[in-house]
């Protein structure tokens, strides 16, 4: 937000010089030269009340001060978006100096935003033809003329969209924007920033949904917000990581803005950490966001190495548990205009961004690119009208199911300067289906907390999905899955027996989730476990290779348990002869026995016994009765 104000300012004082360079010098009143002067401090201010009085002094003492009459046509097209009488006032400046191609750029802008496309672009094509030694304007210009041209069709198709401002106490009359929500959806961060003042500091709020509302809003604690500028942040799906900006040197940085981490224990961030040259230049980086699985990092940046204006670029964690070189995600993505506030949905491959350089609408439009399965991105898919309009938008947030999107806006009826609003996103722009586990892992008969390592594999590869841990404070877990796929769920903490589990995700529905609360049971000679990931071949004995996935596990639990011997036991259901159930259930378990014994573990710790069908955990009248006796259990010895 602060650059944005820092180069509104510089554009008024850029246009207003090159005013005056156009037409020549003028021989201007003092007293009119001094209010003019006191109108780009009231600016600076954002009194634009006092800047406005202070230009039309200016005016009365020299009426044809073309400099007093661009600064106050500024101020009606950038603060008040009254862009008919800033045209008004173009238009009076034309009357003195009819080929200033300032003039017609800024007056072509405020057609553009009112929508009076033809006459945008007929003032844009004077501006070529006056401004023939101004690259960057030129540039500028005729990206306005593609998005003339394609303003004409988007308008003609507009979306069935609704906006929701969310209210009080989360908007306030000053800015708010940058919103971003846990997986479950209970949890907002936003950043806030006083409206009154240009060395207002930005700082990281939030607030929790209890009881159909969301809760007074907080400020995160002082570990993260200080007196300089904290804010284009993000949290992790889980809620447990936030990523932030900031140019507080006490973090220790690398460049002049950097991004830093902080991970939450409890209900507190603990102290941040830059994160390095990988991520952080010497320019400015910023609007970080992180993957689902925590293992790709998106952010922007300044770097001379890029396109053009601010870049997106991913970094990926490596095999030290670090983020790699930030790489630039290439020009299907990147423009030489500005691209910002990239968000990359919990699928995994859906990625939103702001850009001012593809076909839009506005000077800075919503896009939605895709993850192909090359590896590359699809061609950006503008997100249409309304939901771009003839400003700037940027800083979009979807929500885990896909269905809700989250924006900040200074449009009219709000609370005062930016506010956040959410709204349906059509199903054409969504991404795809996804879902959150949910939950505490706690302590059998105690019920205290646990600091548990949990881990998610996909069942058809065999693959770790995601790897977290619960809270070591409250024992909480929260992260995001994708449909379709089913998914074995372990979790283990030291000297407590492990638990397992099977996700089957194949027909999601909206909104649905899923929670598990997980009490663990403390490791004692009689007690016994079930692990429902180990499959074998329909009447036989040889393991599937899927079922590797859960006994690696095991292997985990017997190694960081070291005294534990166990007894490992096969069952079978009742199909099928007494003597043959018996067979099959003690071969399947001498298979996991020497499983085991292959990865180390001692021949001292580990026995094996079948036990048939004689010991069926419910009564075999139904399949899937039957599908739950079937297993292979283990015994503290």
């Amino acid at each position: 937000m602060m650059k944005n104000i820092i180069l509104l300012l510089a554009l008024v004082f850029s246009f207003s010089c090159k005013t005056n360079q156009t037409i020549g010098q003028q021989n201007i009143n003092k007293k009119a030269e001094s209010y003019n002067n006191q109108a780009q401090e009231y600016l600076f201010e954002r009194n634009y009340e006092a800047a406005i009085n202070a230009l039309e002094n200016a005016i009365k003492i020299e009426p044809e001060y073309l400099r007093a009459h661009f600064n106050l046509a500024i101020i009606y097209q950038n603060q008040y978006k009254n862009y008919q009488k800033a045209i008004a006032i173009y238009e009076q400046i034309e009357s003195f100096d009819a080929t200033n191609p300032s003039v017609s750029f800024n007056k072509g802008m405020s057609y553009f935003n009112l929508q009076e496309l033809d006459e945008a672009k007929k003032t844009m094509i004077i501006y070529l033809n006056q401004s023939t030694n101004n690259q960057k304007g030129i540039r500028q210009a005729n990206q306005v003329l593609k998005n003339i041209e394609f303003s004409k069709k988007a308008l003609q198709k507009p979306l069935d969209i609704e906006y929701k401002n969310l209210g009080a106490p989360i908007n306030t009359p000053k800015n708010e924007y940058f919103p971003s929500l846990t997986s479950d959806n209970e949890m907002i961060y936003f950043t806030v920033k006083d409206n009154k003042s240009n060395y207002a500091a930005e700082d990281i709020y939030f607030s929790k949904f209890e009881n159909g509302s969301w809760q007074a809003v907080q400020k995160i604690n002082s570990s993260i917000n200080t007196n300089a500028n904290e804010g284009a942040h993000c949290i992790s799906s889980g809620g447990n990581y936030l990523l932030f900006a900031s140019d507080n040197y006490k973090y220790g940085n690398e460049g002049r803005f950097d991004i830093y981490l902080a991970k939450k224990t409890g209900d507190k961030f603990r102290n941040p950490i830059n994160l390095g040259k990988n991520i952080n230049s010497r320019y400015w980086d910023s609007q970080p966001v992180l993957s689902a699985d925590s293992k790709q990092l998106f952010f922007v940046s300044k770097q001379k190495n890029g396109l053009g204006g601010s870049d997106i670029y991913v970094s990926t964690l490596n095999s030290e548990g670090k983020f790699g070189p930030a790489e630039n995600l290439g020009n299907t993505i990147n423009t030489s205009f500005d691209e910002q506030r990239p968000y990359l949905h919990p699928d995994g491959k859906t990625l939103y961004f702001a850009s001012g350089g593809h076909a839009g609408i506005g000077g800075a439009d919503l896009y939605k690119s895709t993850l192909q399965e090359d590896g590359s991105w699809s061609k950006p898919e503008n997100l249409g009208y309304p939901i771009n309009t003839s400003g700037d938008e940027f800083g979009i947030f979807v929500s885990a199911t896909g269905n809700t999107a989250y924006i900040s806006s200074d449009r009219t009826g709000g609370f005062g300067g930016q506010d956040i609003y959410s709204f349906n996103l059509p199903t054409s722009l969504q991404p795809e289906l996804v879902t959150y586990i949910k939950g505490n892992v706690t302590a059998k008969k105690t019920n205290e907390a646990l600091k548990a390592n949990i881990k998610i594999y996909d069942l058809k590869t065999g693959t770790l999905y995601k790897s977290l841990s619960s809270d070591e404070i409250n024992g909480s877990f929260l992260t995001t899955i994708v449909s379709n796929k089913n998914y074995a769920f372990e979790t283990l903490a030291k000297g407590y027996l492990p638990f397992s589990e099977n996700v089957s995700i194949q027909k999601l529905k909206n909104n649905e989730a899923f929670v598990f609360n997980i009490e663990l049971e403390k490791i004692a000679v009689g007690k016994e476990f079930t692990l429902n990931n180990i499959f074998f071949e329909t009447n036989a004995f040889t393991l599937l290779d899927i079922s590797k996935i859960e006994l690696n596990y095991l292997v985990d639990f017997l190694k960081n348990n070291e005294n534990t011997k166990i007894e490992i036991g096969g069952h079978t259901d009742d199909v099928g002869s007494d003597e043959s159930n018996l067979n099959l259930s003690e071969n399947r378990a001498k298979s996991v026995y020497n499983f085991l014994l292959e990865k180390g573990i001692s021949t001292s710790r580990i026995t094996y016994k079948g036990y048939g069908e004689t010991k069926p955990l419910y009564e075999n009248n139904s399949d899937e009765n039957r599908a739950k006796n079937r297993r292979t259990s283990f015994k503290v010895l």
